[in-house]
């Protein structure tokens, strides 16, 4: 499926994957549900949060966020609702996250 509406040049893309512990799977969930909806309710720089699962481990997550830029980053790890999730990730996690920080790749004309 190709998108609908190019990124933006400047964009910022997150990637990130999160091995949960299970016996925090709910916790987790409910810090990470409120982060994605305060972004996307918020934040109007957040351009996508997509929280995703892997198929065959439920608590193997996928996050593919995008900002307009890097201020609109910055104006996310500055939000309440993400402090959170930021507290809890020690607790929660089995091996530390894992984050790639990419940029928009434009298509040729």
């Amino acid at each position: 499926m190709r998108p609908i509406d190019p990124l933006p040049e400047g964009a910022v893309v997150l990637v990130l994957e999160l091995l949960v512990k299970p016996e925090h799977r709910a916790e987790f969930l409910e810090a990470l549900w409120e982060d994605a909806n305060g972004a996307l309710d918020q934040e109007a720089g957040c351009l996508r949060f997509d929280v995703t699962v892997d198929s065959e481990n439920p608590n193997r997550f996928m996050l593919y966020e995008v900002y307009r830029d890097a201020e609109a980053r910055a104006i996310h790890r500055a939000a309440p609702y993400l402090k959170r999730v930021g507290a809890g990730l020690a607790t929660w996690l089995e091996v530390p996250a894992k984050m790639v920080v990419a940029t928009p790749v434009t298509p040729p004309a």
